[in-house]
């Protein structure tokens, strides 16, 4: 049954598919870019029809709404190469559904494929083989004829760029390439600045060789390199100036690519069209991919401003996307006894990895120190510091009586557990018969593992924690580090960390697990606030969790604000706000966006984004976006034993100005029970009032006070 909603989706998801031509994943810059394409109508209405044929096939195949935008774009532009190329009559609309309809079927067929087996994206490959096809079956068919060549003569460096991102859409307009430049400017500075950057370096490449620069038609190479500069700098990649040089390199490596694939391509009658665009672009994420450099979006597709800002707040928390970040394979503190590059074993190729040993007051023994028995951390329990399958282990190897050392079976008793990437835990030194898991078995972080021992080559009690680039303990070392510790160095006091690279002597305490959480995640049961603004009259609000199908938890308010978070061990976060304008919203973000677990944790910083401050500096922010979108946060925390809460205060800086202060209290059970948030002479105030059940089959709406003592 056709609804007013399902009318809305649909042309929701044609626009979405005609901005993906500029490699923009945004509606609103799609309904622009379907009026521009009706500067030349015949070309307009061709290319709506084959964008919407092919969104109808997609919906026939049971295609997921998020990947139909792929369908449509490859459908639009097989349609506007077809009305560019011929004239329109019957045999072209009848020819238009088939290669449509095969353009749909192509993306279905190799979108999963490239995904599975490469992780890389299909583009607009289904397009390129579905005009091809079309290219040669019109060969065959003399009711349709051919359209002369309509190239726009450039006659200045700016007619010939303006025409060339005009050309995208096959209509070699500089009026029209400046419409939607300046749509592409709007929706994405970064992708704008890409273009330019793609346009310089194929133009500069190919003056080069041609040895002049003169009257240019905006062939099919500049338009590629303009292209493979944006998908590979700036959509595919988190932004940085290692993605710009890997941007100009796919730029200048379409434009090569274009000039040799036409001297293929032409003579049999076929367009390389963006073959050019593709096969860079393909070679240069992949290179991307094994070298780490620059970090790639993933699947989570989306302006670079986003994809920068999410990069920043993951690096903020998370460490650097080169380095595996783990938890602490241990329980309570314990000191490195030899850090990275140490001065006994950790060299060469095995420099990554560190030596755990427990201290007190300086000695790693009680006694004399002369049985294993007598050192702390002999027999202490061995966790795994992620979730992986175990692909080795060894535990029949004899501990060594104190200085001796076992250097037929260096690693003594060890376990390896294999990551989702590849990457291979080493947990090495472990005490005789005491391997707790199986060969083949899935281990889950904090799950116990083994316990400590001196096996191998260890002349006392220590643990060997390294990860590996292959499923054998001689395996090169990756870097690596590790999530929600408190580190004290010598002569100073425990700092909580989100993550670190504990140096040599440095004492390490797992922050992990405790009561200290500001939402309790689970779906439906959400929490009523009373809010205000300056004063003004309170107002109800309310923040209900969800799941979406991803399987990942949702804060939604009442107003439509949402966002994506997680609660792990060490701690609660929040990332990803997208939906309506919500200040309070915002400010609980700001607030609790980030809160660790653990009762340990009394100072930690974060990088929330700037976009969450109130709308008195929206003007300032959209000045700086996309490269002053973090803030500094300092936040401090403290119990206060008279009221049993928490109190809980943040300091927001942007270019070392003081934008915001938030003070907040936090029970166990309730969460955040009371925020105060101050900027300039504005003040918001947020009291929780009680909680509720969203009603579901089986399960009845209900809502129950609160009381608070903040």
């Amino acid at each position: 049954m056709i609804t007013h909603h399902s009318i809305r989706i649909f042309c929701q998801h044609l626009a979405q598919g005609y901005a993906w031509v500029l490699l923009m994943p945004s509606t609103r810059a799609g309904m622009v870019l379907i009026a521009a394409t009706f500067a030349a109508p015949r070309l307009g209405i061709i290319g709506l029809l084959a964008a919407s044929i092919t969104l109808l096939t997609a919906r026939g195949l049971r295609v997921t709404e998020e990947l139909s935008s792929i369908y449509v774009f490859n459908g639009l532009l097989t349609g506007l190469f077809l009305a560019a190329h011929y004239q329109i009559n019957l045999s072209l609309l009848l020819l238009l559904i088939a290669v449509c309809v095969l353009a749909a079927l192509i993306t279905h067929s190799f979108a999963n494929v490239m995904w599975r087996f490469s992780q890389l994206p299909v583009l607009s490959l289904p397009f390129v083989l579905a005009a091809w096809l079309a290219q040669l079956a019109a060969t065959g068919y003399g009711s349709l004829v051919a359209i002369a060549d309509a190239s726009h003569l450039s006659t200045s460096w700016l007619d010939t760029f303006l025409t060339s991102v005009a050309s995208i859409f096959f209509q070699p307009n500089p009026y029209l390439g400046g419409v939607l430049f300046i749509t592409l400017f709007l929706t994405s500075r970064t992708l704008a600045f890409l273009a330019v950057v793609g346009f310089s370096a194929g133009l500069a490449w190919h003056s080069v060789l041609i040895g002049y620069v003169a009257m240019y038609a905006a062939p099919s190479w500049i338009f590629n390199a303009i292209l493979a500069a944006m998908a590979t700098g700036g959509l595919f990649v988190v932004p940085s100036v290692g993605s710009v040089v890997l941007g100009t390199v796919s730029a200048l490596l379409a434009a090569l690519l274009a000039a040799a694939i036409s001297q293929c391509l032409v003579p049999i009658g076929l367009a390389p069209i963006a073959l050019p665009f593709l096969l860079s672009t393909w070679l240069c994420l992949y290179g991307a991919q094994r070298t780490g450099k620059p970090a790639l979006v993933g699947t989570r597709i989306q302006l670079p401003e986003k994809s920068l800002e999410d990069g920043r707040l993951a690096r903020t928390r998370l460490g650097d996307p080169a380095s595996v970040g783990l938890t602490p394979p241990f329980m309570g503190a314990w000191q490195v006894s030899q850090g990275r590059d140490g001065e006994h074993t950790h060299r060469g190729i095995w420099r990554d990895a560190l030596d755990f040993i427990v201290t007190e007051n300086g000695r790693s023994f009680h006694g004399n120190g002369v049985a294993v028995e007598d050192f702390f951390c002999f027999g202490l329990p061995i966790v795994s510091p992620c979730y992986g399958q175990v692909v080795q282990l060894q535990n029949t190897v004899i501990d060594n009586a104190i200085g001796e050392v076992n250097l037929r079976e260096n690693w003594g008793n060890y376990v390896l557990i294999r990551l989702y990437d590849g990457a291979t835990i080493l947990l090495a030194h472990c005490r005789q018969h005491s391997i707790t898991v199986q060969l083949g078995e899935w281990v889950s972080a904090g799950q116990i593992l083994a316990q400590c021992g001196n096996s191998g080559r260890s002349p006392q009690p220590h643990l060997h924690f390294s990860v590996l680039r292959h499923d054998t303990p001689e395996a090169e070392t990756r870097p690596f580090h590790l999530m929600g510790v408190l580190v004290q160095a010598e002569n100073s006091n425990a700092v909580f960390h989100l993550w670190a690279n504990p140096q040599q002597n440095d004492t390490v305490t797992a922050a992990w697990y405790g009561a200290v959480r500001p939402l309790s995640l689970r779906v439906g049961l959400g929490r009523s606030y009373r809010v205000r603004a300056n004063g003004g009259q309170w107002q109800s609000w309310q923040l209900t969790p969800q799941l979406n199908l991803a399987g990942q938890f949702l804060l939604v308010s009442e107003a439509g604000a949402r966002c994506c978070c997680e609660e792990s061990g060490a701690v609660f976060a929040c990332y990803g706000r997208e939906g309506a304008a919500d200040v309070f919203f915002d400010l609980w973000l700001l607030a609790a966006g980030c809160t660790p677990s653990s009762e340990l944790a009394k100072q930690w910083q974060d990088s929330p984004p700037t976009r969450l401050l109130p709308s008195r500096w929206q003007w300032l922010m959209s000045l700086l976006s996309p490269y002053a979108t973090q803030m500094t946060a300092h936040y401090t925390r403290s119990f206060d034993d008279a009221a049993r809460v928490w109190r809980q205060s943040g300091e927001f800086q942007l270019l070392g100005k003081q934008m915001m202060s938030i003070e907040t209290a936090i029970v166990a059970d309730n969460g955040l029970t009371y925020l105060l948030a101050t900027s300039g002479e504005q003040r918001w105030e947020m009291v929780l009032e009680g909680g509720f059940q969203t009603g579901d089959t089986g399960v009845p709406e209900r809502e129950w006070a609160i009381a608070t003592n903040v």
